[in-house]
């Protein structure tokens, strides 16, 4: 927990004051503007960009998987399960469910 903010110049950054080590720096203009939670940082360059760079593109890259095509997904998976225990006699029961 540091009480001032001062310069990393390691990351390139500033590091604001933080009144407690587990809460995230914060803008009151910005959280009254927007009226969401936000975790303000300033990039400047070299390893933190590239940090962000990666965040914000593997973000709005992931694939969603549909609810329907994952129920799909999982009556198949069952299926299979039935077909594949069907005519074994040797399994338990609790093998086969």
């Amino acid at each position: 927990m540091h009480v001032q903010s001062y310069p990393d110049p390691e990351m390139q950054s500033i590091l604001p004051h933080q009144l407690h080590p587990c809460v995230n720096s914060y803008n009151d203009i910005t959280l009254f503007l927007l009226q969401c939670n936000m975790d303000i940082k300033f990039i400047g360059s070299g390893a933190a960009a590239k940090v962000l760079t990666y965040y914000v593109s593997d973000y709005i890259t992931k694939n969603d998987l549909q609810v329907h095509i994952g129920l799909q997904v999982i009556c198949a998976a069952i299926d299979s399960h039935q077909k594949h225990f069907m005519d074994d006699i040797e399994s338990s029961a609790s093998v086969c469910k």
